[in-house]
C-alpha cells in the first residue's frame, strides 16, 4: 500500500536540505542568537526544571523510580571509575576520554534496567535501538577536517508514529551558554531530514533530535 506525503513535509523537507547545505558552506562556526535568526535558526534558552516555560518539549525525565544510585550500580569489574591520572598516556587525548565518558553513561543506563526491578525500565530500554552510522540515511554525521566534530553513538525509538533521536556528539571546539556549534547544528540538520524519509513517520512535521556533547570546556545538552 502506498503511502502518499504531504505537500507542506515534502516542503519543509526541501527546506531542511536547503538549511544544510547553507550551514554546510559557512565559515561561520558557532552562532549565537543574531547569526541563528540570520540563517534561520531559532536558538532558545533551556531549562530543566519541570515547571519552567522553557523546559524541553519533546523529551520528558525519567521517573525517578527506575534511576539506579549512580555508586552502588556500577561496581561490577569493569565498571569502576577511573580517575584521569591513571589512563595511560596514549588514552589521555580528548576523545578518548570522551569515549571512555559515553561508555560509562551508557553503562549506567544498562544498570538502572537491572538494579530498579521495574517494568518500565525494562519497556523504555526495548523501544530504543541504536542507530547504524555507516548505512543511509544516518551516514555523513562526522567532519575530519577544522573544526572536527564527531557522533560517536546515536539512538532511536525502534518502533511507533514518533521520531525520537539522541545523539552523542564530540566537538574540537569550547561551547559557551550563548552560543551553539556549528557541528552540533550539522547533525541535528542532517539526523532530522533523515528521520523524516521514513514511511512510518510521514504525517510527522517534527523531528527531535537530542544531542549531547561533552568534548569541550563547557559541555552542552
Amino acid at each position: 500500500m502506498s503511502v502518499s506525503e504531504p505537500a507542506g513535509r515534502r516542503k519543509l523537507r526541501q527546506v531542511l536540505r536547503a538549511l544544510c547545505k547553507n550551514i554546510q558552506d559557512l565559515e561561520l562556526y558557532e552562532f549565537d542568537v543574531h547569526q541563528g535568526k540570520a540563517h534561520k535558526i531559532n536558538i532558545l534558552s533551556l531549562e530543566l526544571e519541570e515547571q519552567s516555560d522553557a523546559r524541553p518539549i519533546f523529551f520528558t525525565p525519567c521517573s525517578a523510580s527506575i534511576m539506579a544510585d549512580p555508586v552502588e550500580s556500577m561496581t561490577e569489574e569493569g565498571q569502576e571509575f577511573i580517575e584521569f591520572d591513571s589512563f595511560p598516556e596514549y588514552d589521555r587525548d580528548p576523545l578518548s576520554c570522551s569515549r571512555w565518558l559515553f561508555d560509562r553513561f551508557s553503562g549506567y543506563i544498562a544498570s538502572c534496567g537491572v538494579y530498579s526491578n521495574c517494568d518500565e525500565a525494562y519497556e523504555l530500554d526495548k523501544l530504543q535501538s541504536k542507530l547504524s552510522m555507516t548505512e543511509p540515511p544516518f551516514t555523513n554525521l562526522d567532519q575530519y577536517s577544522y573544526p572536527e566534530w564527531l557522533t560517536v553513538l546515536a539512538t532511536k525509538i525502534a518502533k511507533g508514529p514518533q521520531p525520537h533521536i539522541k545523539a552523542f556528539v564530540c566537538n574540537n571546539m569550547n561551547g559557551t551558554d550563548t552560543k551553539v556549534l556549528r557541528g552540533k547544528v550539522m547533525v541535528t540538520l542532517r539526523l532530522m531530514i533523515a528521520q523524516m524519509k521514513f514511511v512510518r513517520f510521514v504525517e510527522q512535521f517534527t523531528a527531535p533530535v537530542k544531542s549531547v556533547s561533552p568534548l569541550h570546556r563547557n559541555p552542552r545538552y
